[in-house]
């Protein structure tokens, strides 16, 4: 499987049921490496937010029910200051750790249900639609740490998913089109690249850790030609990552381990820029 790509167009603005998998399959629609930038800044700079993320990734994501724990230290669904920021963040990790495809074996009959994606539900957070009350639930995507299903997130794990989380994040929770790309399963996929050509950012780090770290650097090249109105992180809007500035003068002489095996990189489509950009480059 190759990078993660998912069309603004297919996502809600409110919760939805990930309507990502109506699509998943094809070039243009929503594959494992294309996806959306939705999470907001203050949302995953926020210490409740942290410290519910770090509590969560020293077990299993969800019990044997497939529900997710209490989290009290997450913003309610309702939060006023923090709008969304449960159900976006949520949706990111999850996305990002657990993988596309699930099989759960039905304890009452023995059969096999497959799921278009490891499936967990939030309790906590109840909502009603077409007058149905229910939890929100949340589909595994990219599959960088399927195992949480299980267990405790792993440090190379808990590093991969914090990339993948902070490659979904800007300044003011909009949702952007973008392609992601590091090591498998985000391989490098020359037809999504040819649809994604302009590398914006780098970044890694680790948002479970004790104390967190988030790490950004940029395509200098790109920086007056991308939207201001995207928010990018990396571009003057550091999203309360470490800015390093250029990519070009950072990634080649980075000797730490996140940075080299665990690092995720974003590109943009045209439409993601004001202007004619410099010929697109590689990270």
């Amino acid at each position: 499987m190759t990078g993660c790509v998912a069309d603004s167009e297919d996502l809600d603005p409110e919760f939805d049921l990930e309507p990502e998998y109506q699509t998943m399959g094809g070039i243009g629609t929503a594959t494992i490496s294309t996806t959306t930038s939705m999470v907001e800044d203050d949302c995953l700079n926020d210490s409740g937010v942290l410290s519910a993320l770090r509590t969560l990734s020293q077990g299993p994501i969800a019990n044997p029910a497939f529900r997710m724990p209490l989290m009290p230290n997450m913003p309610a669904p309702d939060s006023t200051s923090l709008p969304l920021c449960r159900r976006n963040i949520l949706k990111a990790v999850t996305q990002c750790a657990l993988s596309g495809v699930h099989s759960y074996v039905n304890p009452n009959n023995g059969s096999t249900v497959v799921l278009p994606g490891a499936l967990i539900v939030d309790a906590s957070d109840l909502f009603t639609s077409s007058g149905w009350t229910m939890p929100a639930l949340y589909f595994g995507m990219m599959g960088l740490a399927p195992d949480w299903m299980t267990r405790g997130l792993t440090t190379d794990e808990q590093e991969r998913v914090s990339a993948c989380v902070m490659a979904r994040t800007n300044h003011s929770g909009a949702t952007i089109n973008v392609l992601l790309e590091g090591r498998a399963p985000l391989d490098h996929d020359p037809a999504l690249r040819s649809q994604y050509p302009y590398f914006e950012s780098t970044v890694w780090g680790n948002i479970f850790a004790s104390t967190p770290s988030m790490h950004v650097c940029h395509n200098a090249e790109n920086a007056f030609c991308i939207d201001p109105t995207n928010d990018i992180c990396g571009l003057g809007k550091t999203c309360g990552f470490t800015d390093h500035g250029d990519c070009k003068t950072v990634i080649d002489k980075c000797t730490d381990r996140n940075c080299v095996s665990n690092k995720i990189s974003v590109f943009l489509k045209p439409s993601s820029l004001t202007s004619t950009c410099p010929e697109p480059i590689t990270p």
